[in-house]
């Protein structure tokens, strides 16, 4: 059966603009986290484990607040940006209804759009953006910014998302598209600004559903 796999990255890349080895389709080993345990000796001891998204609430564009619960089930694409970014985010949005579209009528495929401007973008700022997209909840939630979670999941995602007054818009934040598995894993990654990459990148989402289609057997 074939599986993704994300190259191993270290946490400290999370944090910064860098670039992120190609994932390749060869067995799923995920992104590893270091953790302290002890041993049978009780000496205390690193081992790495694999990473799962940490337990998260996020209020979206309907003022419901969203959970990992909601996701059970369900693979999800995520990605960070802000109504008013005057870069990347056009590439991104369009991508993302690339995605929404093409998996619209499958409801094991969800999206969330983290939004990093916690300053302009409201719940009705979000409603208003996900209406004139054509798009709702719970297909694809856009949530609303808790400055500290936000950023902080931003890292959890491979993503960038920190305030700059000298960046477009007043905030840095990277283009990725990630995609995270039922069980927490992330699974797959694409530049949301490079077309040819989102066309990858929808062809393992699909692999990822026969994936799972093939474990219910």
């Amino acid at each position: 059966m074939r599986v993704l796999l994300i190259a191993t990255v270290l946490t400290t890349l999370w944090a910064c603009n860098v670039e992120i080895p190609n994932p390749k389709k060869l067995g799923y080993q995920g992104i590893p986290t270091v953790q302290t345990t002890v041993d049978e000796n009780g000496d205390s001891i690193q081992v790495e484990v694999p990473f799962v998204v940490p337990e998260f609430r996020f209020l979206n564009q309907d003022s419901t607040y969203i959970t990992n619960q909601d996701f059970k089930g369900k693979v999800y694409v995520v990605d960070f940006f802000f109504t008013k970014c005057p870069s990347i985010c056009v590439d991104l949005t369009r991508s993302m209804l690339r995605i929404h579209d093409e998996f619209k009528d499958d409801n094991r495929v969800a999206l969330i759009s983290h939004s990093i401007d916690y300053l302009n973008d409201s719940v009705s700022v979000l409603k208003e953006h996900a209406v004139d997209l054509g798009v709702e909840a719970p297909k694809w939630h856009f949530v609303e910014c808790d400055r500290d979670q936000t950023y902080a999941f931003a890292k959890h995602y491979m993503n960038t998302a920190v305030e700059n007054e000298n960046a477009p818009g007043g905030y840095e934040h990277s283009g990725y598209l990630v995609l995270t598995d039922v069980d927490g894993h992330l699974r797959s990654y694409a530049d949301g600004t490079d077309p040819e990459k989102v066309d990858g990148f929808i062809e393992d989402i699909k692999l990822l559903l026969k994936e799972m289609e093939e474990g219910d057997e």
